[in-house]
């Protein structure tokens, strides 16, 4: 009797009786806080290599930045330094550039600060600017477009040993009037080959009326978007 039973139990199971049950084996996960954080500093560094500006946030000073100008051509310009400083964030959020324009120097030349050449990509389409606050004066921030062309000997009044100008987009700047706000632009560099440009630089400007300017957190990056003609301007508050 208890052969048959054996047997007659075996024939039930390989008809279709339930396996017994076993407890699945755990598959281990990396924990969720460790992947956000792998992903967040993941975009932080794509991001910030994207950007074409050297210190964009002044915090080695003025390095990679012209602010004086001794060409003979750009003699409005030989004091320009003495009204360009880089200070601490009247916020308090680390270093900034800060633009300093009595009346004389608001209502004529203004004050620059300019990067160097920075080669760009034909076709590319870029977005540019800067975060911005103003106690007074009127602030521009300019894309300009150069071609290399040899023999070219031209310095100074925005013009290169070597480069001529083709292009240039500029910001008028709107907000950042008494707090802190981002300014940006989308520049669709063009591409005709007369005017595509090999390099840009990117200019932050302030003029009439006297008072301080401050810039910060500088960029030129690239962007998928297209965009006609000069871009659309996005100014942030």
């Amino acid at each position: 009797m208890r052969r048959e039973r054996l047997t007659t139990l075996g024939r039930a199971d390989a008809v279709g009786a339930r396996p017994p049950w076993r407890p699945r084996a755990r598959v281990p996960r990396p924990p969720l806080v460790a992947a956000v954080v792998v992903l967040l500093a993941a975009a932080a560094w794509a991001g910030e290599a994207a950007n074409l500006v050297a210190n964009p946030g002044f915090e080695k000073g003025d390095q990679g930045w012209k602010t004086r100008f001794p060409e003979p051509t750009e003699t409005k310009y030989a004091r320009n330094h003495e009204w360009v400083g880089v200070v601490a964030r009247p916020d308090g959020g680390g270093r900034c550039l800060r633009f300093g324009l009595n009346g004389a120097v608001a209502a004529s030349e203004g004050v620059k600060a300019v990067t160097p050449m920075l080669p760009i990509a034909a076709g590319q389409t870029y977005e540019f600017g800067a975060d911005v606050l103003t106690r007074g004066p009127t602030l521009k921030i300019f894309l300009e477009g150069y071609r290399a062309e040899a023999g070219r000997t031209d310095s100074g009044a925005d013009q290169y040993p070597g480069y001529r100008r083709c292009y240039r987009s500029v910001i008028h700047v709107r907000n950042g009037v008494g707090a802190w706000a981002t300014a940006s632009q989308v520049a669709k560099i063009p591409d005709a080959e007369r005017y595509r440009p090999t390099h840009v630089l990117l200019k932050l400007y302030a003029y009439w009326p006297e008072g301080e300017a401050f810039y910060d957190n500088a960029f030129v990056r690239p962007v998928g978007e297209a965009a006609d003609g000069h871009g659309g301007q996005r100014q942030r508050d």
